[in-house]
C-alpha cells in the first residue's frame, strides 16, 4: 500500500495492513501557504517493506558490531545498532524490540543511502507503529527531513514548533494557543517532519501524533521554534546559534547521534534551521499569559519579554 507523508511516497507491505494513523496518508501531500510542489516530486522512490528474516541476524553474514544504543523509559528492550558487513560500504542499520512480557521480538533492518527495509513484526501494533517511525526516520535524513519530537501548531499559514523534554508542557503550551490565539489549530502533537530540502524550511503533519489522534496530510512554512522549560513565572529570550543547536538537537532522534552518516544529517538539518527562523526560549507557566506572551514575541521580533 502506497502512503505520501511529507512529499514521499512511503510504500507499505500489504501483509501489514493499515497502521493506525495512516489512513489520512493514502492520498499525495497537499500544501498550505507559501511554495507550491508537485506532490510526486522529491519523492523516494520505489520504498517497499518486505515482511522478510533481516539478514543481519543471520550469524553467519553477521560483522563488525560499529555501535549499540539502548532506549530507556520504554516497556520493550529496545536496540538500535550498526554492523558493517562490507568495508567501505554503508553501514547496515539495526532496531531489534523485545517486549518485557515475554512477547515476540520485532526486527528491523536497514542499509543508510537506499529506499528499501525489511521489518520482521510480532504481534504489537504499537511496536510496529515505532519501527514505521524509525524507518521513515532513517530513509528521510539523507533527504533532509526528520521527525522532530514537539507539538505543532499552525498559525497565519505557518508552524510554530514547541520542543522540550517529556513533561516540560508542549502539548500542553499547543492546546493553549488553539485556545486563547484566533485561527490557531494543532498540526501534530509528537512527531511531525521538518524538512530542509527547499528553499524554505517547511514543517508536514505524520501518521505519528503521539497520544493525540492528529493526523493532517499538508505542510506550511516553518515560522519559529521555542524551546519551552516549566518556570515560575513566563519569560522569553532568542538564543544565539549555538544556544539554538543545543535545543534543536535533544528533539532529533537521539540513536542517529551515534552513527556518523546519520549525525551529520541532523548537524545540517539543525543548521539550516537555525539560518533560516528565529529560536527562542520560553520560561513558562502553563497559562494564558504565556501563550500570549510567546505570540506576541515571535509576531513583534522582540527579543527578550516577560510577564
Amino acid at each position: 500500500m502506497d502512503y505520501y507523508v511529507a512529499r514521499h511516497r512511503f510504500s507499505i507491505h500489504d501483509e501489514l495492513g493499515i497502521p493506525s494513523g495512516f489512513e489520512a496518508f493514502l492520498k499525495p501531500t497537499e500544501m498550505g501557504a507559501g511554495p507550491q510542489y508537485c506532490p510526486f516530486c522529491n519523492m523516494i522512490a520505489a520504498d517497499e517493506w518486505h515482511v522478510t528474516p533481516p539478514p543481519i541476524y543471520h550469524h553467519e553474514q553477521r560483522k563488525k558490531t560499529l555501535f549499540s544504543f539502548r532506549f530507556t523509559e520504554t516497556d520493550t528492550d529496545c536496540v538500535f545498532s550498526a554492523s558493517e558487513e562490507e568495508e567501505g560500504q554503508f553501514p547496515s542499520l539495526q532496531l531489534r524490540m523485545k517486549p518485557k512480557n515475554g512477547d515476540q521480538s520485532l526486527f528491523l533492518n536497514y542499509r543508510y543511502g537506499t529506499s528499501t527495509a525489511t521489518i520482521l513484526p510480532n504481534e504489537r501494533d504499537e511496536d510496529l507503529h515505532f519501527a514505521l517511525w524509525y524507518a521513515f526516520a532513517l530513509m528521510a535524513a539523507p533527504t533532509g527531513s526528520t521527525l522532530i519530537h514537539s507539538a505543532a501548531i499552525v498559525h497565519n499559514e505557518r508552524v510554530v514548533l514547541f520542543l522540550g523534554e517529556s513533561g516540560a508542557g508542549k502539548s500542553t503550551h499547543a492546546r493553549l494557543w488553539t485556545e486563547h490565539v484566533p485561527g490557531v489549530w494543532l498540526l501534530n502533537d509528537d512527531s511531525p517532519i521538518l524538512s530542509l530540502s527547499s528553499e524554505d524550511p517547511l514543517v508536514f503533519g505524520s501518521p505519528w501524533s503521539g497520544k493525540s489522534p492528529c493526523y493532517h496530510n499538508i505542510g506550511y512554512p516553518l515560522k519559529s521554534i521555542v524551546r519551552l522549560q516549566q518556570s515560575p513565572s513566563n519569560a522569553i529570550h532568542r538564543l544565539s546559534p549555538l544556544e539554538a543547536m543545543a535545543a534543536i538537537l535533544p528533539s532529533l532522534p537521539p540513536a542517529f547521534a551515534y552513527e556518523e552518516h546519520l549525525k551529520e544529517n541532523m548537524l545540517v538539518i539543525a543548521e539550516r534551521a537555525i539560518e533560516s527562523v528565529p529560536i527562542f526560549h520560553l520560561d513558562c507557566l502553563p497559562n494564558k499569559e504565556a501563550a500570549l506572551l510567546c505570540c506576541e514575541t515571535i509576531e513583534s521580533g522582540r527579543e527578550n519579554r516577560h510577564s
